[in-house]
């Protein structure tokens, strides 16, 4: 496997924070703060956050984080590539201890995300890819050594893993909101068994490009951070993130940063398998 020295750079990258976010996850040394959206921030964010950035500057690609956001609109609109990063994708899992939380890093070219990263800490599960690449899958990836040394295996769709009248979906009965219940009560009509699959937002698009969930649907609000580099690694095995509003795909660096409502789509057989989108 070929890739270029900035996609590497990007895993390399996604490892040696995760690293570091484990060490304090190990250490419950987590020094909680609350931001202005009220949503909490902790020393393994701010860690994770400056170890990509460190790493990142060599490139010269221009960075989004979710810690350091961002440049106004009228700065990154002529941006034709950018970095988006979430430094760790699940914080409150984090603080929660369950151990659903990633770090996100995705390469963005004209409004697409082209390479995306997402790596899990506790267990050691490292995700990388693109449409042009492909997708692909490492476990147990504890440390870094080099690129090269990495065991990979190619994510791929099989058609065995699809059956017509059963339909997977990222969703959890216990959280959901009223949109997504209505939505769910209609494939229970198409389907003759829809089962539940609960994880962090990154892990199910991780799950979409693998083919284990078949659709996960979100209608509350993401950022673009959230969904980058799942949506690339998606799309290297054929899976799709498109907005709910006119089913076209997601796009980034956009200039309200948040995502809108989406469906995302594992593979070609799930796209026509759901005939009504």
């Amino acid at each position: 496997m070929n890739l270029s020295p900035h996609y590497i750079l990007a895993v390399e990258a996604s490892v040696k924070a995760g690293i570091a976010i484990k060490q304090i996850y190990t250490s419950k040394d987590y020094q909680i703060e609350i931001k202005d959206d009220d949503s909490p921030v902790t020393r393994a964010d701010k860690t994770s956050s400056a170890i990509i950035a460190d790493m990142l500057r060599e490139t010269g690609i221009p960075v989004i984080d979710e810690e350091h956001c961002c440049p106004d609109f009228s700065v990154r609109k002529s941006w034709k590539n950018l970095w988006l990063v979430d430094p760790m994708d699940g914080t409150k899992e984090f603080i929660s201890g369950n151990g659903e939380f990633t770090v996100n890093i995705a390469l963005i070219e004209d409004k697409q995300p082209i390479f995306g990263v997402i790596y899990a800490p506790v267990t050691g599960e490292l995700y990388w890819g693109g449409k042009v690449t492909g997708s692909y899958k490492a476990l147990n990836i504890q440390e870094w050594s080099t690129f090269a040394t990495i065991e990979k295996k190619a994510i791929k769709i099989r058609p065995d893993q699809k059956t017509d009248n059963i339909l997977k979906i990222a969703a959890s009965r216990s959280h959901l909101d009223k949109n997504t219940e209505s939505f769910i009560a209609s494939l229970e009509k198409s389907f003759e068994n829809v089962t539940f699959v609960s994880k962090g937002s990154s892990l199910k698009l991780c799950m979409i490009a693998e083919g284990t969930t078949d659709i996960y649907p979100r209608f509350s609000r993401t950022m673009e951070w959230d969904t980058a580099a799942g949506h690339a690694i998606a799309a290297g095995t054929d899976g799709v993130l498109f907005r709910q509003a006119d089913l076209k795909e997601l796009e980034y660096n956009k200039e309200d940063l948040s995502n809108p409502p989406f469906f995302a789509l594992s593979g070609i057989q799930n796209k026509k398998k759901l005939n009504y989108f």
